[in-house]
């Protein structure tokens, strides 16, 4: 019948808030801007993919804070080696 499927809909998790996007795009306002820049000057590569990870870091922190600290523990390991030859 249509009464469990309608059930089984309601039980689907709820798409994102919009207020969780918008507190994202708060917390990263200055790294979005970086990127900006960057990009509209087009001469700084390096600065760029910089921005690029720092953007996506802040976003990581926002969304999926766990993730993002067992990242940042893992590239904090992988700095301490001298680089890749």
């Amino acid at each position: 019948g249509g009464a469990a499927a309608e059930a089984a809909a309601e039980a689907a998790p709820p798409p994102p808030a919009v207020s969780e996007a918008a507190a994202v795009r708060s917390a990263c306002a200055s790294a979005m801007e970086a990127l900006s820049a960057c990009m509209q000057k087009g001469s700084d590569d390096a600065g760029c993919m910089q921005a690029r990870m720092g953007l996506t870091m802040c976003i990581a922190q926002q969304v999926c804070s766990a993730e993002a600290d067992l990242f940042h523990s893992y590239k904090g390991s992988a700095d301490g080696e001298g680089g890749v030859a």
